[in-house]
C-alpha cells in the first residue's frame, strides 16, 4: 500500500515543516487505482484487483464484479426479459415487473420512485450543471457535490 499526500512547501521550507493537505490517497501497487480511504483500498484489493468479473448477466455477455451494477444493467437493458419472472444467479435475485422501475425516456436512467424520476426530468436531464465553484472551473448539478469538492480541493 502506498500513501500519496498532496503537499505544498513555502520557499525555504524543509521536509520537517511538511503538512499534508486533507486529501490523502491510498494507491494499489498492482493497478495504481487510488482511494481516499484505506478501507476502500483494502476492499478493492480483496474483491476487485486482478479478479475477473464474476457475476454474469443471464441474458447477454455482460459481466460485473458488483451485484448492484448487474441489477441496474438487467433492469435497464432486460426489463422485458424478466417481467413477472424471478431470476436467481449466485445468490443474486431480482424480482421484476414492468412497473418496478421508472426509466427516463431521454437518458434511460431508472429510478425506484416515480417522484424521483419527475425530479430528474425537471432539474437534471439534459440540463447543464448550474452550480459553479468560485475557485476553479468545476461545475455540478448538486449542492452536496459542490460542498464535497470545496472541502477536498479548496480547504
Amino acid at each position: 500500500m502506498l500513501l500519496l499526500l498532496e503537499h505544498s512547501f513555502s520557499s525555504g521550507a524543509s521536509f520537517s515543516s511538511f503538512k499534508p493537505l486533507q486529501s490523502a490517497l491510498f494507491m494499489c501497487e498492482s493497478c495504481h487505482k487510488t482511494y481516499k480511504a484505506k478501507g476502500s483500498l483494502e476492499r478493492h484489493k480483496k474483491f476487485e484487483c486482478g479478479k475477473e468479473a464474476g457475476l454474469q448477466c443471464p441474458f447477454c455477455p455482460y459481466k460485473s464484479k458488483h451485484k448492484s451494477n448487474l441489477k441496474t444493467h438487467m433492469a435497464i437493458r432486460h426489463q422485458n426479459d424478466f417481467t413477472n419472472a424471478f431470476v436467481s444467479y449466485r445468490n443474486f435475485s431480482l424480482r421484476g415487473t414492468q412497473n418496478s422501475l421508472f426509466a427516463c425516456d431521454v437518458c434511460h436512467k431508472s429510478y425506484k420512485n416515480r417522484k424521483t424520476l419527475v425530479r430528474h426530468k425537471d432539474y437534471e436531464c439534459g440540463k447543464e450543471p448550474h452550480l459553479q465553484c468560485s475557485y476553479c472551473t468545476y461545475r455540478t448539478k448538486h449542492n452536496c457535490s459542490l460542498k464535497t469538492h470545496m472541502a477536498i480541493r479548496h480547504s
